[in-house]
């Protein structure tokens, strides 16, 4: 199963991507991550990350999942990739490119899920949510600057 989120920014490509290299800063725009640690740096443009989240589902379930997952930067001031594996049934891939323009960066996100259908189905519905979340958040913590 696969998306593609994207947005555009006034600002460049070097105010925005460090909130998608660092996953602690990530997780500061994220309205679901409760924590995150750093576990293991495995090279100087690859970290691996142990994340707390907390949803809230049907407005009164409450899940809490935990997760690890590995930051991987490919092109600096362009190119990250995340790779997860969720909950032990779904493999996450998400690749951010930023696009620096005469007007901004256009902000690129492609999801990629695999496991069972039903689980991915479910799991992107949130993660759409929470990501569009993140990006208002972001530009909005953007602009002040």
């Amino acid at each position: 199963m696969k998306t593609t989120i994207r947005e555009n920014f006034e600002s460049n490509a070097a105010t925005i991507y460090p909130y998608i290299a660092d996953f602690q800063k990530y997780a500061s725009v994220h309205p679901y991550m409760k924590k995150v640690n750093i576990l293991e740096k495995i090279s100087a443009r690859e970290t691996r990350y142990e994340v707390f989240e907390e949803i809230t589902m049907l407005g009164f379930i409450k899940n809490r999942p935990h997760y690890e997952v590995i930051v991987q930067e490919l092109e600096i001031n362009k190119k990250v990739q995340y790779r997860s594996f969720i909950q032990n049934k779904i493999r996450l891939i998400i690749d951010f490119e930023l696009t620096e323009t005469d007007k901004g960066t256009t902000f690129t996100e492609n999801v990629q899920l695999k496991g069972p259908y039903i689980f991915c189905a479910i799991f992107m519905a949130i993660l759409k949510t929470a990501h569009l979340k993140v990006l208002a958040i972001l530009k909005a913590k953007i602009e002040k600057l």
